[in-house]
């Protein structure tokens, strides 16, 4: 897994910022998928867990039509931009 945070620049110059974004983008590989119903059912799953875990967005953003990779951005929104960045990295 790859992924990094960001922190979008346009925030950081609010005159009184109280809204931050965090967000990563994760591009995994799932090597047992044979076709593109086996990798959406392993990827519902994930993207369930995640969301419930962490409680963040998250949604394919990439690589819809490839049997063993796929491309995820994960969200998180939050009026503390230490709290966005360590639930990014917590995921």
């Amino acid at each position: 897994m790859v992924g990094r945070s960001i922190l979008h620049p346009a925030l950081r110059q609010l005159p009184s910022p109280d809204l931050f974004v965090g967000c990563c983008i994760v591009r995994l590989r799932i090597p047992g998928s044979r076709s593109l119903k086996d990798k959406r059912q392993v990827l519902r799953s994930l993207l369930q867990r995640i969301k419930n875990k962490f409680d963040v967005a998250v949604a394919e953003i990439g690589d819809n039509n490839a049997w063993q990779i796929t491309t995820i951005g994960v969200v998180s929104v939050s009026n503390q931009s230490h709290h966005a960045g360590e639930t990014i990295d917590a995921v």
